[in-house]
């Protein structure tokens, strides 16, 4: 057996210990994170429901008072003591404060709990600013911890916001002092991580922001040639001045629009017509049905065979060509456990020929590999190589949207899935308008997702994307301004988009009836200063300095004041502006962004059967290890997706125009699944594609 030998055993030791202590960092943050969020969460729903008992009594108490007032009859004397018996619960409360402040008081009355957390945060090697809020406070709590004084320093507690500083000072007591102490420095810190203000050396999400882009030497050297490059001007005033005619012109049109009652105004929003998908089209119906029916029922082992013998994506996957039949029957049984959720005993017994130790090393070669993404391009590419497939699209444009997976509960990143209500994690994919997927990322839920929208058109390496279509949650202000930067458009299907306001600069004149509408957009010292450094930031993402998902995170709502994203969401709120005008005056494109956005969650079935099961925490428990069951269930469906559009096509070739119209092909998606048997007994019947595996070594 071979064994390493020195320096290469102590170098491989090394990296391997570098990045266990990079994996467990960022763990340990990501758990800090939310366990602060979880208390925040139990805190709040204790007020909300107080609140509503509060409000009960007092609609107890007002129906007393109105049954008081319809008693004609009653005495004066009754009917004062009446009323004050009402009254009572209320006479002599304490003013109401803010629900923050309450939340905060609340977390405060049970401290347990946050402070065995801010124990061990308070050991935790975190870069901070020297005269931070949060530096001064962990410092504080520390002193406090090691001690046993529960005395805050007068100092400490002034550093820190106004709003978390008066429950601090209202407490009446230095135990209570602490507590309310904790909350403040928990709540700051979870707010530190968000904006990258307190980031960690041996780390990857939260790594220092300067750390993810280019070095500031570089940019100052390279400025000049990259805005060349790039067009993009000196000032963020010369950048703005460019959208200055577009906007006057969609304002001019929204105003006849308006004018022609095809956009209503009421209380200061727009009634915007409802969108209306295309009619369904029977022909259209028939004409799936008759190709569908020629192409006849399939197993899904036959699917992985024909397409991994025209797209090799066997050999991508696993790093080179399978040593024999046994290795490629494993590697397919992988592939399934991963990508379906069946557990490698499951699939053991549904494939003939392969033990359950086998599929497991199987799936841990896949893991470790991380070839998953070239495998499934390499499927990508034999789909949209069929010409039915320019039928369907242009393939500059794109949709990005979020699936839930059920999972164990005792998954940390799983969370609640609004809907269903069960445990879930995500898988976050953009869908060509040509059908297939052509990115895919794990993700957690009730997560913002315009990071790993962006993510995706910088990652992916199969088209040249000029518009990608998102939900309200993979929009933000920065990120719009940041994707017009690196050159494409996000266009976001917004929620409650009547009651948009519309940003617009000084100086562009609007009509009376659109000004109540309209909010002007201040350009202040803040967002002026910080166009260099947002110049920086997208020249960084372009050259992958950093993760997009991981930089546009940490400019969130976090960061407000901070010149960067003052001057990405000033920008971003006028691009916003320029979409939401040609959304509202341009019905082609709004039907445009709604078929994208629909095409891409139409895909959702077909992931749905074959991922049938839930991931379990054997599964689950890494990033490496969702990576990989998210990049085999995307594999998998762009398998299907490219053999039915192999079949589609070849159906069409032999039947002609007369029968299969490319007007109905245009329709017609190759996301069908009920015609593929997806479990069973499965063969696969490799000896068709003897060539999918290393040739046999001649005898002497």
């Amino acid at each position: 057996m071979n064994r390493l030998r020195e320096p290469r055993r102590t170098v491989e030791i090394g990296c391997w210990l570098r990045l266990q202590l990079i994996t467990l960092t960022d763990t340990v943050l990501e758990q800090t994170n939310r366990h602060v969020g979880d208390l925040w969460g139990r805190a709040r729903q204790r007020v909300e429901n107080r609140a509503l008992n509060e409000l009960q009594r007092y609609r107890v108490g007002m129906d007393a008072v109105c049954v008081a007032l319809a008693d004609s009859d009653l005495p004066p004397d009754a009917f004062r003591t009446a009323v004050a018996e009402a009254a009572a619960p209320f006479v002599g409360a304490p003013p109401r404060d803010s629900k923050a402040h309450a939340i905060r008081t609340e977390m405060a009355g049970e401290p347990g709990r946050l402070r065995a957390l801010m124990r061990r945060v308070t050991g935790l090697d975190l870069s901070i600013g020297e005269q931070h809020p949060l530096r001064i406070a962990m410092s504080a709590l520390k002193t406090a911890y090691r001690t046993g004084d529960p005395t805050i320093p007068a100092a400490a507690v002034q550093a820190l916001p106004r709003a978390a500083r008066r429950p601090v000072e209202r407490a009446p007591s230095p135990s209570d002092r602490l507590s309310a102490f904790e909350v403040a420095a928990a709540l700051l810190l979870k707010r530190s991580l968000r904006n990258g203000q307190a980031s960690a050396p041996h780390s990857l999400k939260h790594r220092a922001v300067a750390d993810q882009l280019m070095p500031r030497s570089m940019w100052a050297e390279q400025r000049g040639r990259i805005r060349r490059a790039n067009g993009w001007p000196s000032s963020l005033d010369a950048y703005l001045r460019r959208f200055e005619r577009p906007l006057a012109l969609r304002l001019e049109m929204l105003d006849e629009a308006v004018e022609a009652g095809e956009i209503g105004i009421e209380r200061d929003r727009f009634k915007v017509p409802r969108y209306r998908p295309e009619p369904v089209d029977p022909d259209v119906d028939r004409t799936r049905d008759a190709l569908f029916a020629a192409i006849g029922e399939v197993q899904l082992p036959d699917i992985l065979v024909a397409t991994d013998a025209r797209a090799r994506f066997s050999w991508l996957a696993l790093g080179r060509q399978p040593a024999n039949e046994r290795e490629l029957l494993s590697l397919y049984a992988g592939l399934l456990a991963l990508g379906t959720e069946k557990t490698a005993a499951a699939m053991a017994r549904m494939v003939d020929g392969v033990s359950t130790d086998q599929i497991e090393l199987a799936m841990r070669q896949i893991e470790e590999a991380g070839q998953l993404r070239a495998a499934s391009d390499a499927v990508v590419v034999d789909l949209l190589a069929q010409p039915v497939a320019d039928l369907w699209g242009s393939g500059v444009l794109a949709s990005a949207d979020m699936m839930s997976l059920d999972a164990t509960r005792h998954l940390w990143t799983a969370r609640i899935e609004p809907r269903r209500r069960t445990p879930a994690v995500g898988t976050y994919t953009h869908v060509l308008d040509q059908w297939a997927i052509i990115y895919d990322q794990p993700i957690v839920l009730n997560r913002r997702q315009a990071g790993a929208a962006i993510q995706c058109v910088l990652q992916q390496e199969v088209a040249q994307l000029q518009r990608l279509a998102v939900d309200s949650h993979g929009f933000t202000h920065f990120a719009m301004a940041v994707a017009k930067l690196l050159g494409f458009d996000l266009c976001p299907r917004l929620t409650d988009i009547g009651g948009r306001k519309l940003y617009l600069p000084n100086g562009i004149p609007v009509s009376d009836r659109l000004e109540p509408m309209v909010e002007r957009v201040t350009i202040g010292r803040a967002a002026q200063s910080g166009w260099d450094d947002l110049l920086k930031l997208v020249a960084s993402l372009k050259a992958g300095y950093g993760s997009a998902s991981t930089i546009i995170d940490r400019h969130g709502s976090a960061a407000r004041g901070m010149p960067v994203y003052e001057c990405g969401t000033v920008l971003g709120k006028t691009l916003r502006t320029l979409f939401l005008l040609d959304y509202l005056v341009k019905p082609d494109f709004q039907r445009e962004v709604h078929r994208t956005l629909n095409q891409g969650e139409s895909v959702h079935p077909l992931q749905r059967a074959l991922m049938a099961g839930r991931i379990e925490a054997k599964h689950g428990r890494t990033s490496q290890e969702m990576t990989a069951i998210s990049g085999a269930l995307t594999l998998l469906t762009n398998a299907v997706m490219a053999w039915n559009a192999e079949q589609m096509q070849r159906i069409v070739t032999e039947g002609g125009p007369a029968l299969y119209p490319d007007a109905h092909l245009a329709r017609i998606a190759p996301v069908a699944y009920k015609h593929i048997n997806m479990n069973g007994v499965m063969r696969f019947r490799i000896e068709k594609s003897h060539d999918l595996v290393r040739p046999r070594a001649r005898r002497a």
